[in-house]
């Protein structure tokens, strides 16, 4: 079921990747900062706050809770995998088979 969840994000994300370009802005100590959703790795909460994670090495806290981000992501190539976790399928690489 979720690899077909994936999926289906995965053709939704090449569709509109090529129409639109998407950012968002983090609060920094000296003001904002924006971020292309593309360079975003992942998203994990932190308690109420999240904790975003982006390709070239930075991390940024946010005040604003995991539900928050899954709602602002939503359509956008992100998945939520976890309670915790938010990623971007477009940094996704391989998928581990867990034998239980």
């Amino acid at each position: 079921m979720q690899l077909r969840q994936m999926n289906h994000a995965l053709k939704s994300t090449a569709e509109n990747t090529a129409q639109t370009l998407w950012k968002i802005t983090v609060r920094v100590s000296d003001g904002y900062q924006i971020i292309d959703l593309s360079s975003i790795i992942y998203v994990k909460a932190n308690d109420s706050y999240s904790k975003i994670y982006l390709a070239h090495g930075q991390c940024y806290l946010e005040s604003k809770n995991l539900n928050y981000f899954e709602n602002l992501l939503a359509g956008k190539g992100f998945w939520r995998t976890h309670k915790s976790y938010i990623i971007n399928i477009l940094h996704l690489t391989r998928i581990l088979k867990v034998l239980r």
